[in-house]
């Protein structure tokens, strides 16, 4: 019998990636409608594709689920890893940290609010697996807060809660961003990251930095992996 995700989860740490049409059927019906309001022959419709079919790639809606998470997850995690390791000063990996977020973030909207608001639905196992995840990718953003303070470019009295703080003004740009409005995609990270740097009171030398005057790679780098 082929083993399920959520049991090659507990043996290998990974899930095997959803067909497409499936995947992308289960981020809008999950988005809209939540994931215990959503059947599994919803999804399968909705795919356009037969339940039969739909099984051959899944078990249960679990899978699906978790699959999108780790799509949205992963990456992030990974892309925080190169800034820190390519990004010098704490200002400048700061504000890369926030503009790859927001951007993410405005251009994967369902995943990341699926990944944001789902993993009360998760089984205790894995979504233990997702928690200690998302907890990875937190914990470098509270190492670059912290370092910021330790160096004197930063001044806030709590490291932890300031990051966790900006992530949760990041990531809330996935349920109201529409590229339709008046600022570009580019201009929108860029104000966020100077709002960030104004909330950690970034200066160097007594003059307040700027987002602008800084060099930072793409918020797109890195956007073609599994999402």
């Amino acid at each position: 019998m082929r083993a399920g995700r959520s049991e090659t989860l507990r043996r290998t740490g990974r899930v095997r990636p959803a067909d497409g049409r499936i995947r992308d059927a289960s981020v809008r019906l999950f988005a809209q409608k939540g994931f215990q309001g959503t059947g599994i022959r919803e999804i399968a419709a909705e795919a356009g594709v037969t339940t039969a079919a739909l099984y051959h790639y899944v078990d249960t809606k679990e899978e699906l689920l978790l699959d999108i998470m780790y799509g949205v997850l992963d990456p992030l995690a990974a892309a925080a890893r190169r800034i820190v390791n390519e990004v010098d000063r704490p200002e400048a990996r700061l504000s890369a940290l926030v503009e790859h977020h927001v951007w993410f973030h405005a251009t994967n909207q369902l995943a990341t609010v699926v990944t944001d608001t789902e993993i009360r639905s998760l089984g205790s196992e894995v979504r233990a697996d997702v928690i200690a995840r998302r907890d990875v990718y937190e914990a470098i953003w509270r190492s670059v807060v912290a370092d910021g303070v330790a160096d004197g470019t930063f001044r806030v009295d709590d490291p932890r809660i300031t990051a966790i703080a900006i992530l949760q003004m990041c990531t809330g740009v996935a349920h109201w961003y529409r590229p339709t409005g008046p600022l570009t995609l580019t201009r929108l990270s860029r104000r966020y990251a100077d709002l960030v740097l104004s909330m950690v009171r970034a200066a160097r030398g007594g003059v307040p930095v700027r987002a602008d005057t800084l060099e930072l790679p793409s918020p797109a780098r890195g956007l073609d992996a599994h999402v």
